[in-house]
């Protein structure tokens, strides 16, 4: 019975390791498409002449990023503490070099790459201005 009772804990734990890993996931690649909107929009209303709404997409976009960066942040250390269950739950001789890399670190830079290159757009739009 303590046998079923410890499966029963690892079940669990692996739901809860999954559920935690489609989340972050699925914000990963809303942060992408949001990316890719913005830039889009800017550089429609940029190309069409107009400037103060090209330059309010971006800072809306950076707003955005911000918050789902946030997000990210936390849902990665999430991911980061059940891992590090996971390993030591794990015996050694299971252990691979590759259970130490941590996806979650491209995650998290994702959003702040495309508030960098947002930022970078709007201090080119105000150069060229």
């Amino acid at each position: 019975m303590n046998e079923n009772k410890k499966d029963d804990v690892n079940i669990r734990f692996l739901d809860l390791f999954m559920k935690q890993s489609d989340f972050f996931w699925k914000f990963q690649q809303t942060v992408i498409l949001i990316e890719t909107a913005v830039f889009a929009g800017w550089y429609k209303t940029y190309k069409d002449g107009e400037q103060s709404l090209s330059m309010w997409i971006l800072l809306i976009g950076i707003i955005v990023h911000v918050i789902l960066f946030l997000i990210i942040l936390r849902a990665s250390q999430y991911l980061n503490a059940l891992r590090q269950s996971a390993l030591k739950a794990l015996p050694k001789d299971l252990e691979s070099p590759f259970m130490h890399v941590k996806s979650s670190y491209i995650g998290v830079a994702t959003p702040i790459i495309c508030i960098v290159f947002n930022i970078g757009l709007l201090l080119l739009r105000s150069m060229v201005i």
